[in-house]
């Protein structure tokens, strides 16, 4: 799903103008990046947790030209999903295989 799909889908769950959920998405992406950018965790309940995680400097193989190279440390956004997410989608799952095979 894109943004404009998820914006399409808030504005036929709660019949808001789909130009002020739009504002309303935007705003909740950029207050998730700028607390990102500061090194704050996102901690939405019953969702999971967004957080930024420095991986070190290594060598790696660049399969292009056969040769080591050396791969700087960097930051990455990392998505820890909660554990009632986890059981949700995993109940989801059981339940459509038991229709489908059923």
């Amino acid at each position: 799903m894109n943004k404009e799909a998820l914006v399409g889908r808030i504005h036929a769950h709660t019949g808001l103008p789909k130009k002020k959920v739009e504002v309303a998405v935007n705003a909740i992406i950029g207050i998730i990046d700028e607390s990102l950018n500061r090194g704050e965790e996102v901690v939405l309940r019953e969702f999971g947790v967004f957080y930024v995680k420095e991986r070190p400097a290594r060598i790696c193989k660049d399969p292009r030209f056969n040769s080591w190279i050396q791969v700087p440390p960097r930051k990455v956004v990392v998505f820890r999903a909660s554990d009632v997410l986890k059981e949700r989608i995993n109940n989801f799952l059981k339940e459509s295989r038991g229709v489908a095979q059923g």
